[in-house]
């Protein structure tokens, strides 16, 4: 290949210098002077109209090589080489920069593929609306009433409950016991004002009804826990107590007046309940018997 395209250079060569040299003998047997420069100047801005270049045949190859007394097969042959060069693809030059690096090599790089993104859509969703906290707050338990309006009914003693030790003789030169209630139940209808104190009292009197002093009472009794105020605005409770045990005696001197005999003493015992209002409930339980010597 490379060997028929020198040889297309050579008769190049070998026309254009024919061709100059018939030019200088042609002009030598002119009988006047040829200027061969041009007297306009050049113009090199774009033709007004683009002309058609002229069709150059390979075919006229042929016929130069058979001028230069190459058979018509080795010519068709030096021809087809010819051509067939004419149509590789000119290489290229690298350009390089101005530092000398190695000529850049453009690399081929991977173009990510654009994958499908789902488009949202207008679907309404449920989104919770706040709700309010409830704040706790202080629950205060009601207080006990004082004196409550319209409460005018007084409590009432519905069991009195068991009074310890059991009633009786105390017992030879025994002149004091210690008692105590259990389970006392004390009820007030609506509306009750609540119930103030709950108490034991006594009196000492002899067999023949002889009071030898007033009341004495002992300190309150307790409320059991289950008891207080019902949602209808009345009271329901039971007591205990009192707590130490309440001291019924007789003692010398503890009366101005002397037992002198034989009437045994007797010492009366009561419940007594009383509301806010000072409205009160008793129940008496009896009386223990003590020795007429227990005052002297």
């Amino acid at each position: 290949m490379f060997r028929a395209f020198g040889m297309f250079l050579a008769i190049v060569a070998v026309t254009i210098a024919a061709a100059i040299l018939l030019n200088s003998a042609a002009a030598e047997s002119l009988p006047f002077s040829l200027a061969l420069r041009s007297k306009l100047t050049a113009d090199y801005s774009q033709d007004g109209e683009q002309s058609i270049l002229g069709v150059l045949r390979l075919s006229i190859l042929g016929d130069a090589l058979r001028d230069l007394g190459l058979t018509p097969k080795e010519a068709d042959q030096q021809a087809a080489g010819i051509k067939i060069a004419l149509e590789d693809p000119v290489p290229t030059a690298t350009a390089l920069n101005f530092e000398g690096d190695d000529p850049y090599t453009p690399t081929p790089t991977s173009t990510p593929t654009p994958t499908v993104t789902n488009t949202p859509t207008n679907t309404p969703t449920n989104t919770p609306r706040p709700t309010k906290t409830l704040v706790p707050t202080s629950t205060k338990k009601p207080a006990l009433p004082t004196a409550k309006l319209g409460d005018s009914t007084a409590p009432v003693i519905a069991d009195p409950g068991t009074l310890n030790p059991t009633l009786g003789y105390l017992g030879t030169s025994i002149c004091s016991v210690d008692v105590d209630v259990l389970n006392a139940h004390i009820t007030d209808v609506p509306p009750s004002s609540g119930i103030k104190k709950v108490r034991i009292k006594y009196k000492v009197y002899d067999e023949g009804s002889i009071l030898y002093n007033s009341y004495i009472f002992s300190s309150d009794l307790t409320m059991c826990p289950t008891g207080g105020f019902t949602p209808s605005g009345g009271f329901d409770a039971c007591y205990d107590g009192p707590s130490p045990k309440f001291n019924l005696s007789i003692s010398p001197g503890f009366s101005a007046t002397i037992n002198s005999g034989p009437d045994l003493f007797e010492i009366h015992v009561w419940l007594i309940v009383e509301d806010n209002k000072g409205l009160t409930d008793t129940h008496f339980y009896g009386f223990y018997t003590a020795d007429h010597t227990c005052d002297g």
